[in-house]
């Protein structure tokens, strides 16, 4: 499949009971398959910012949108679109304000970043292994030079909030962080 342009993931985790790692880590599986294809730009994640109507399921909370758009991110995917059949959603406001609006905010603010083509220093980190057996490290993380500046963008892919140690080669110091999902 050399002609592969994208590859959805189209998970509605929120509603149906399926844990948040899991949309992480089936984005992880398209993006190494696309990878495997020998593209390095195809995979595209299809973000569930809502459901169907009809179908009564949650809403994603700020928190649940957050790590649902940055996890694939960190395995791989290059490109989030966010989907929406519902009209009710796009009617209402506040769920559009204060969950899907800042998150898109965030990630506007990084895209220059997220677009760098400068190579990054190897990363590592003390949380750098799959202690779930789900198939994906209990931290996964970007990591993106722009303008000088060295960026990890990571997530936590436990239940659990964890202390990470990111050791950054060529660089003396380690930063220490605890993610919450």
């Amino acid at each position: 499949m050399p002609f592969v342009d994208i590859a959805a993931i189209d998970t509605y985790a929120v509603g149906w009971d399926i844990p948040l790692w899991q949309s992480t880590r089936n984005a992880k599986r398209v993006a190494d398959l696309v990878k495997s294809f020998g593209r390095q730009d195809a995979d595209f994640l299809i973000q569930a910012a809502d459901h169907f109507e009809g179908v009564d399921l949650d809403y994603p909370t700020f928190d649940e949108n957050r790590y649902l758009s940055y996890g694939p991110l960190t395995v791989g995917c290059t490109g989030i679109f966010y989907y929406n059949v519902s009209a009710q959603y796009l009617l209402d406001r506040t769920r559009l304000d204060n969950i899907i609006y800042p998150v898109c905010d965030e990630l506007r603010a990084l895209e220059e970043v997220f677009a760098s083509q400068d190579p990054a220093p190897a990363v590592t980190t003390n949380r750098d292994s799959d202690t779930t057996g789900h198939g994906l490290h209990d931290v996964t993380y970007l990591t993106k030079v722009y303008d000088g500046d060295v960026y990890i963008i990571a997530v936590n892919n436990k239940d659990s909030a964890l202390s990470v140690d990111f050791e950054i080669a060529d660089i003396d110091t380690v930063s220490s962080y605890t993610i919450d999902r």
